[in-house]
This record gives C-alpha cells, structure tokens and sequence, in this order.
C-alpha cells in the first residue's frame, strides 16, 4: 500500500496518466465519492493505476450486460426509420453491423414471446 500510496503522490499532475487511465481514474473518484469513502480522490487514482498495472498491454473487453444489451436493442429497433443508420451508430457508439444485429436480435425475441 505504501508503494501505491507513494506512486500516486510522485504523480505531480493527472496529465501524466494515460487518457484511459485517468478516465478510469474519475469514473472510479466519483463511485468512491458517491458512497462516501474518504479520500475518494486518492483512491479512485489507485485503484485506477492497480487496474492498469494489472492489465498494462493487454486490451480489455469488458461485454455488455444482457439486460442492458435488450435494452439498447429495444431502443434501436424503435428508432430505426432506415434512414438514421450514422446517428444511431454514433448515438450508442457501435458500428453499422452492429446497429443491423441489434435490430434483428430484437426482431428475434419479439417473434419469440409471441
């Protein structure tokens, strides 16, 4: 801990994190923040630099949530008019055949619960 603890200090400003990390770094601040820990800064940026040590050089996927997948399915398939390809895919940061896959899984599960 104390290593972490001295590591984190040595960072003079959050610029010299890396983007992913320091947006990690907030992300986690604000979590902390929220349920009330103390120091919530100081350990958001720790926990944020543990994760990064622990997966420095790999690329991490982290898979959206079933539910929360039906839904942006469900969200899609209703505003899709055939011509608001770019902005759905720009509204949920996806790709086209992604957009297309999310309307026909949709298609699929209201053919299902029929």
């Amino acid at each position: 801990m104390n290593d972490l603890v001295r590591r984190i200090s040595s960072i003079s400003q959050p610029d010299e994190l890396s983007p992913i990390v320091r947006d990690l770094a907030c992300v986690l601040t604000k979590y902390f923040g929220k349920i009330g820990l103390p120091d919530a800064e100081l350990h958001g940026e720790g926990a944020a630099l543990t994760v990064s040590d622990f997966f420095e050089g790999s690329q991490v996927y982290f898979p959206v949530h079933a539910k929360r997948r039906e839904a942006r399915d469900a969200e899609i398939y209703e505003a899709y008019d055939g011509k608001n390809l770019d902005s759905l895919r720009m509204k949920f940061r996806i790709g086209h055949s992604a957009v297309y896959k999310a309307i026909r899984r949709h298609r699929k599960r209201l053919r299902e619960s029929v």
